[in-house]
Protein backbone atom coordinates (compact mmCIF):
# COMPACT_ATOMS: atom_id res chain seq x y z
CA UNK A 1 0.00 0.00 0.00
CA UNK A 2 1.43 3.38 -1.04
CA UNK A 3 1.23 6.05 1.63
CA UNK A 4 0.20 9.56 0.58
CA UNK A 5 1.05 12.46 2.87
CA UNK A 6 -0.05 16.05 2.44
CA UNK A 7 1.68 19.15 3.80
CA UNK A 8 -0.82 20.73 6.15
CA UNK A 9 -0.92 24.50 6.21
CA UNK A 10 -2.24 26.56 9.10
CA UNK A 11 -4.99 28.85 7.83
CA UNK A 12 -6.74 31.90 9.28
CA UNK A 13 -8.85 29.78 11.63
CA UNK A 14 -11.38 29.06 8.89
CA UNK A 15 -12.34 32.72 8.54
CA UNK A 16 -12.44 32.69 4.73
CA UNK A 17 -13.19 29.02 3.97
CA UNK A 18 -16.72 29.48 2.63
CA UNK A 19 -15.73 32.53 0.58
CA UNK A 20 -12.78 30.64 -0.86
CA UNK A 21 -14.95 27.75 -2.03
CA UNK A 22 -17.54 30.01 -3.63
CA UNK A 23 -14.93 32.13 -5.39
CA UNK A 24 -13.03 29.13 -6.70
CA UNK A 25 -16.32 27.77 -8.01
CA UNK A 26 -16.97 31.06 -9.81
CA UNK A 27 -13.38 31.04 -11.10
CA UNK A 28 -13.86 27.73 -12.94
CA UNK A 29 -17.46 28.38 -13.97
CA UNK A 30 -16.52 31.73 -15.55
CA UNK A 31 -13.34 30.38 -17.16
CA UNK A 32 -15.13 27.49 -18.86
CA UNK A 33 -18.62 28.83 -19.54
CA UNK A 34 -17.95 32.53 -20.16
CA UNK A 35 -14.38 32.59 -21.49
CA UNK A 36 -14.45 29.33 -23.45
CA UNK A 37 -11.39 27.94 -21.67
CA UNK A 38 -10.92 24.20 -21.28
CA UNK A 39 -11.15 23.05 -17.69
CA UNK A 40 -7.59 21.73 -17.77
CA UNK A 41 -6.40 25.08 -19.12
CA UNK A 42 -8.16 26.89 -16.27
CA UNK A 43 -6.50 24.53 -13.77
CA UNK A 44 -3.12 25.30 -15.33
CA UNK A 45 -3.74 29.05 -15.05
CA UNK A 46 -4.77 28.65 -11.41
CA UNK A 47 -1.47 26.97 -10.57
CA UNK A 48 0.96 28.67 -12.98
CA UNK A 49 -0.16 32.17 -12.00
CA UNK A 50 0.59 31.56 -8.32
CA UNK A 51 -3.08 32.06 -7.41
CA UNK A 52 -3.38 28.49 -6.11
CA UNK A 53 -0.72 29.14 -3.49
CA UNK A 54 -2.36 32.40 -2.40
CA UNK A 55 -5.68 30.60 -1.94
CA UNK A 56 -4.01 27.75 -0.04
CA UNK A 57 -2.67 30.29 2.44
CA UNK A 58 -6.06 32.06 2.43
CA UNK A 59 -4.36 35.38 1.74
CA UNK A 60 -7.09 37.96 2.58
CA UNK A 61 -5.93 40.16 -0.30
CA UNK A 62 -7.14 37.43 -2.67
CA UNK A 63 -9.84 35.54 -0.77
CA UNK A 64 -11.66 38.48 0.81
CA UNK A 65 -10.52 41.30 -1.45
CA UNK A 66 -11.54 39.98 -4.89
CA UNK A 67 -14.47 38.23 -6.52
CA UNK A 68 -14.09 34.91 -8.33
CA UNK A 69 -14.21 36.77 -11.65
CA UNK A 70 -11.50 39.19 -10.49
CA UNK A 71 -9.34 36.26 -9.40
CA UNK A 72 -9.66 34.80 -12.90
CA UNK A 73 -8.75 38.16 -14.46
CA UNK A 74 -5.66 38.42 -12.25
CA UNK A 75 -4.55 34.84 -12.97
CA UNK A 76 -5.04 35.18 -16.73
CA UNK A 77 -2.98 38.38 -16.82
CA UNK A 78 -0.20 36.73 -14.80
CA UNK A 79 -0.08 33.97 -17.43
CA UNK A 80 0.19 36.44 -20.31
CA UNK A 81 -3.45 36.14 -21.36
CA UNK A 82 -6.02 38.87 -21.86
CA UNK A 83 -7.47 39.86 -18.49
CA UNK A 84 -10.80 40.73 -20.11
CA UNK A 85 -13.45 38.43 -18.63
CA UNK A 86 -17.21 38.75 -19.12
CA UNK A 87 -19.15 39.01 -15.87
CA UNK A 88 -21.59 36.07 -15.45
CA UNK A 89 -25.20 37.19 -15.68
CA UNK A 90 -26.58 34.18 -13.83
CA UNK A 91 -26.20 32.23 -10.63
CA UNK A 92 -23.55 29.55 -11.24
CA UNK A 93 -25.04 26.07 -10.96
CA UNK A 94 -22.83 24.23 -13.42
CA UNK A 95 -20.62 21.18 -12.95
CA UNK A 96 -17.65 23.52 -13.37
CA UNK A 97 -18.76 25.61 -10.40
CA UNK A 98 -19.11 22.37 -8.43
CA UNK A 99 -15.55 21.34 -9.32
CA UNK A 100 -14.13 24.60 -7.96
CA UNK A 101 -16.33 24.57 -4.88
CA UNK A 102 -15.43 20.98 -3.96
CA UNK A 103 -11.74 21.53 -4.75
CA UNK A 104 -11.76 24.43 -2.30
CA UNK A 105 -13.41 22.22 0.32
CA UNK A 106 -11.00 19.35 -0.28
CA UNK A 107 -7.91 21.56 -0.05
CA UNK A 108 -9.01 23.12 3.22
CA UNK A 109 -9.97 19.81 4.84
CA UNK A 110 -6.91 17.79 3.75
CA UNK A 111 -4.15 20.35 3.20
CA UNK A 112 -3.44 18.77 -0.18
CA UNK A 113 -2.37 21.45 -2.64
CA UNK A 114 -4.21 22.07 -5.90
CA UNK A 115 -1.06 21.13 -7.79
CA UNK A 116 -0.97 17.76 -6.02
CA UNK A 117 -4.58 17.09 -7.01
CA UNK A 118 -4.04 17.93 -10.68
CA UNK A 119 -0.84 15.89 -10.83
CA UNK A 120 -2.95 12.77 -10.32
CA UNK A 121 -6.39 13.71 -11.65
CA UNK A 122 -7.40 15.64 -14.74
CA UNK A 123 -10.04 18.36 -14.61
CA UNK A 124 -12.27 16.09 -16.69
CA UNK A 125 -11.94 13.32 -14.08
CA UNK A 126 -13.09 15.70 -11.34
CA UNK A 127 -15.94 17.07 -13.44
CA UNK A 128 -17.13 13.57 -14.21
CA UNK A 129 -17.71 13.03 -10.48
CA UNK A 130 -20.46 15.67 -10.53
CA UNK A 131 -23.09 13.34 -11.96
CA UNK A 132 -22.81 10.73 -9.20
CA UNK A 133 -21.75 12.87 -6.24
CA UNK A 134 -24.69 15.28 -6.12
CA UNK A 135 -26.54 13.26 -3.48
CA UNK A 136 -23.46 12.69 -1.31
CA UNK A 137 -22.41 14.71 1.72
CA UNK A 138 -19.41 17.00 1.54
CA UNK A 139 -17.41 14.64 3.77
CA UNK A 140 -18.30 11.71 1.50
CA UNK A 141 -16.99 13.66 -1.50
CA UNK A 142 -13.76 14.53 0.32
CA UNK A 143 -13.36 10.82 1.09
CA UNK A 144 -14.01 9.84 -2.53
CA UNK A 145 -11.40 12.28 -3.86
CA UNK A 146 -8.90 11.17 -1.20
CA UNK A 147 -9.39 7.51 -2.10
CA UNK A 148 -9.00 8.26 -5.79
CA UNK A 149 -5.78 10.21 -5.22
CA UNK A 150 -4.49 7.37 -3.06
CA UNK A 151 -5.26 4.87 -5.80
CA UNK A 152 -3.46 7.00 -8.37
CA UNK A 153 -0.41 7.73 -6.26
CA UNK A 154 1.69 5.01 -7.92
CA UNK A 155 3.68 6.56 -10.79
CA UNK A 156 2.23 5.61 -14.16
CA UNK A 157 3.20 7.06 -17.53
CA UNK A 158 -0.18 6.45 -19.15
CA UNK A 159 -2.06 8.16 -16.31
CA UNK A 160 0.33 11.11 -16.22
CA UNK A 161 0.11 11.70 -19.98
CA UNK A 162 -3.67 11.18 -20.03
CA UNK A 163 -4.13 13.71 -17.21
CA UNK A 164 -1.92 16.22 -19.04
CA UNK A 165 -4.14 15.76 -22.11
CA UNK A 166 -7.22 16.48 -19.99
CA UNK A 167 -8.94 13.21 -20.85
CA UNK A 168 -10.84 10.85 -18.59
CA UNK A 169 -10.33 7.12 -18.88
CA UNK A 170 -13.74 6.88 -20.55
CA UNK A 171 -12.92 9.55 -23.11
CA UNK A 172 -9.60 7.88 -23.93
CA UNK A 173 -11.39 4.56 -24.36
CA UNK A 174 -13.86 6.11 -26.83
CA UNK A 175 -11.13 7.81 -28.86
CA UNK A 176 -8.89 4.72 -29.06
CA UNK A 177 -11.41 1.89 -29.20
CA UNK A 178 -9.62 0.25 -26.26
CA UNK A 179 -11.89 -0.82 -23.40
CA UNK A 180 -11.97 1.45 -20.37
CA UNK A 181 -11.34 -1.61 -18.19
CA UNK A 182 -8.06 -2.27 -20.03
CA UNK A 183 -7.00 1.36 -19.59
CA UNK A 184 -7.83 1.14 -15.87
CA UNK A 185 -5.81 -2.05 -15.55
CA UNK A 186 -2.81 -0.51 -17.33
CA UNK A 187 -2.94 2.50 -14.99
CA UNK A 188 -3.36 0.37 -11.87
CA UNK A 189 -0.53 -1.96 -12.87
CA UNK A 190 -2.83 -4.96 -13.11
CA UNK A 191 -1.87 -5.32 -16.76
CA UNK A 192 1.63 -4.64 -18.07
CA UNK A 193 1.44 -1.97 -20.77
CA UNK A 194 4.92 -3.03 -21.89
CA UNK A 195 3.36 -6.33 -22.98
CA UNK A 196 0.28 -4.80 -24.61
CA UNK A 197 -0.44 -5.31 -28.29
CA UNK A 198 1.63 -2.88 -30.35
CA UNK A 199 -1.50 -1.67 -32.13
CA UNK A 200 -3.12 -0.70 -28.83
CA UNK A 201 -0.09 1.25 -27.62
CA UNK A 202 0.19 2.96 -31.01
CA UNK A 203 -3.45 4.08 -30.84
CA UNK A 204 -2.96 5.40 -27.30
CA UNK A 205 0.13 7.35 -28.37
CA UNK A 206 -1.64 8.78 -31.40
CA UNK A 207 -4.60 10.07 -29.39
CA UNK A 208 -2.43 11.37 -26.55
CA UNK A 209 0.06 13.04 -28.89
CA UNK A 210 3.12 11.29 -27.52
CA UNK A 211 5.65 8.66 -28.57
CA UNK A 212 5.01 4.97 -27.98
CA UNK A 213 8.06 4.76 -25.74
CA UNK A 214 6.65 7.55 -23.55
CA UNK A 215 3.87 5.19 -22.47
CA UNK A 216 6.12 2.29 -21.53
CA UNK A 217 7.18 1.76 -17.94
CA UNK A 218 10.85 1.47 -17.00
CA UNK A 219 12.03 -2.08 -16.36
CA UNK A 220 13.70 -2.32 -12.96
Amino acid sequence: MVSVEYAFIRFNDGLYEEELREKLGTFFDTAVNCCGMRGQEAAHVLIASGLAEQLEYQNPHFVAGRSGVELLMWAREKCGMSPDVPNPSRMPTTADYWVGYMLGLFQVVTGCTYAQVFERMSYADLREMYTWCQDKSEQDIVNVISEELQRRSKPCSLRRIRNAAGLTQGQLALKTGISMRSIQQYEEGKKDINKAAVGNVRRLALVLGCRIEDLLEPVL
